[in-house]
């Protein structure tokens, strides 16, 4: 006859003396004759309680271990923190921090730009100033109030009312300190603080301390100075190579310069060393060799070896160009050359100096442009003969009824006057416009850049700036837009 644990209902082994379920002493009962219900499945209720009170235990043990201190519990909705272990040893010491993002590149078109230096160009965006390169990409930010021209790899920049100097990578060689700051000429820039001035080079470096009232460009690889309304001359290497004494001084040609002592004329030489002093009323700078000279009321020339090519016997004259000095007596003029001979007679009402080997003469109502022999090449019967006086690249405007246009070295109209402006030819290019529209010819006369353009400046280092729709922007010879402005 089977049998059951009376305390928990569950089947008994024969012969059993506790209950396999529950662990209760075997107290049996015969089976009734009624359904039984299938015994419970589970642990024993003593075994069970002991697994309870384990779990709760190692729980306490380990909420004692974690409990962050002053930390605060992450929320119930935040992922767990994530625990990062420091197994950081010797052997970590070449590890290195991961290169941050480049900064996106910047294009134009511009709100303003300027002309070519050094392959970098001052450019507008935003109000600020920067530099873009032939490209149109920024490679200088925008970061500017105003910027002036790159030359020797820097360039000044200011900031609110300081200036400094950056270089073509955009790093900041002299933070914005002084009061202004100039371009590098012959390597050297000037600056001005607290009504000091002295020359910084292309690191940003000071050479002369701010010790002068004044200083001035490089020329010939000298540079005034000012001191107490007083004149000298330093050298590249920042010697003073004469005192600061001089009333008056010119910049260095030719080997030398005139300065003013005590009321009277002479020359300085790359040493230092006075020449000629005291010896003419007045002297002026050398060009090609030659220097106008007055003594009295009368002029000449000296060379180089101060010998007197030209004795002072005119009223006037004028500074040598193209190995032609033009010399005046009784309003008339004519032309001496480097010999001293005077080669075209004084007969002219007015003259230009030579260049290209022609110069534009008037007598009475009648004009031409001369050669060298004094023959008239090429009559004049255009207006405006001051600015039609000068060949640029072989060129000269020349207008008729305001209306401009071009013409060769031999008189050869490569543009007939029909625009309203033109500038000078530059790289074989010339800015043409009807004052509304700009385009640009070349030498051959062809408008090779149609007159689409607000504004347009002249070429420099291969590239022109334009405006269109109030953006600017660059172009090249060929009309090709360094970036879209349309």
């Amino acid at each position: 006859m089977d049998k059951f644990c009376k305390n928990c209902g569950a089947h008994l082994n024969e012969g059993a003396k506790f209950c396999l379920a529950c662990g209760s002493a075997a107290e049996t009962e015969p089976a009734q004759q009624v359904y039984a219900p299938p015994p419970k499945k589970g642990l024993p209720k003593n075994l069970l309680l002991i697994i309870i009170i384990a779990a709760a235990a190692v729980a306490a043990v380990l909420i004692i271990i974690n409990l962050p201190g002053d930390k605060e519990a992450p929320a119930a909705d935040e992922p767990p923190p994530v625990v990062v272990e420091d197994d950081t040893d010797e052997d970590n010491d070449d590890i290195t921090e991961p290169e941050p993002l480049p900064e996106p590149e910047v294009f134009g078109p511009f709100d303003a730009g300027r002309t070519f230096r050094d392959g970098l160009a001052p450019v507008k965006m935003d109000d600020k100033w920067g530099f873009c390169d032939t490209d149109g990409k920024v490679v200088v930010p925008t970061l500017y109030d105003e910027v002036r021209d790159f030359s020797g790899g820097i360039a000044p920049f200011r900031l609110g009312d300081k200036w400094g100097y950056v270089d073509s990578a955009g790093s900041e060689v002299v933070p914005a300190k002084y009061d202004e700051a100039y371009s590098l000429n012959e390597g050297f820039g000037t600056v001005l603080l607290d009504d000091k001035a002295g020359f910084v080079d292309s690191a940003g470096t000071e050479l002369t301390g701010m010790k002068y009232d004044k200083v001035y460009s490089f020329t010939e690889g000298m540079a005034q100075v000012r001191l107490d309304g007083k004149y000298g001359f330093v050298n590249s290497s920042m010697t003073e190579i004469t005192p600061v004494k001089y009333v008056n001084i010119g910049d260095f040609s030719d080997g030398f310069a005139w300065f003013i002592f005590d009321d009277k004329w002479g020359y300085i030489d790359t040493e230092g060393n006075e020449l000629l002093y005291g010896v003419y009323d007045s002297v002026n700078e050398f060009r090609e060799g030659m220097a106008e000279f007055r003594a009295g009321d009368k002029m000449g020339y000296i060379n180089t070896e101060f010998n007197e090519v030209v004795p002072a016997k005119y009223d006037a004259t004028y500074p040598f160009m193209d190995g032609m000095g033009r010399v005046d007596i009784n309003f008339k003029s004519g032309f001496v050359d480097l010999t001293g001979k005077e080669v075209i007679p004084l007969r002219y009402d007015y003259a230009s100096s030579f260049n290209y080997g022609l110069a534009l003469v008037w007598s009475g109502n009648e004009g031409g442009f001369i050669n060298k022999t004094g023959e008239k090449v090429i009559p004049f019967v255009w207006d405006d003969e001051m600015r039609s006086a000068y060949f640029i690249e072989g060129f000269a405007s020349v207008a008729i009824g305001g209306i401009w246009g071009f013409i060769d070295t031999e008189g050869n109209e490569i543009v007939t006057p029909k625009y309203e402006e033109t500038g000078d030819f530059c790289e074989g290019m010339a800015m043409v416009g009807t004052g509304e529209k700009y385009g640009f010819v070349n030498t051959e006369g062809v408008e090779v850049i149609p007159l689409i353009y607000d504004k347009a400046s002249d070429f420099n280092e291969g590239f022109a700036w334009v405006k269109l729709n109030d953006k600017y922007g660059f172009i090249d010879t060929t009309g090709k837009e360094i970036l879209p402005l349309s």
